[in-house]
């Protein structure tokens, strides 16, 4: 094997710098919060219109189960869509990335 050479050190600004933008990643902390309030409302939406549809299963017509079956689609993409942008751009701490 060939012997690798050690990084050379940081420069001050340089060092400045690489602290601002490891530091600033928790100015998105409120903004997965809030991510995750919305899937919780999501989720109770989603059961609400869930239960609604199974009580009125024999009493409705086909066109609005049909609806109501593509309303609970919609929900739960929306809920996989918010959690895969969450999960896809969140860097936490002590997790690294490979590339």
């Amino acid at each position: 094997m060939i012997p690798t050479q050690s990084q050379p050190a940081h420069t001050l600004p340089e060092g400045i710098v690489e602290a601002v933008i490891f530091a600033s990643r928790w100015l998105l902390a409120p903004i997965y919060v809030g991510l995750g309030a919305g899937l919780i409302v999501l989720l109770i939406k989603f059961v609400q219109r869930a239960v609604e549809l199974l009580t009125h299963v024999l009493t409705t017509d086909g066109d609005a189960a049909i609806i109501g079956i593509l309303s609970l689609i919609d929900l739960s993409l929306m809920g996989s869509l918010v959690l895969s942008n969450t999960s896809a751009t969140a860097n936490w701490p002590g997790m690294s990335v490979s590339t």
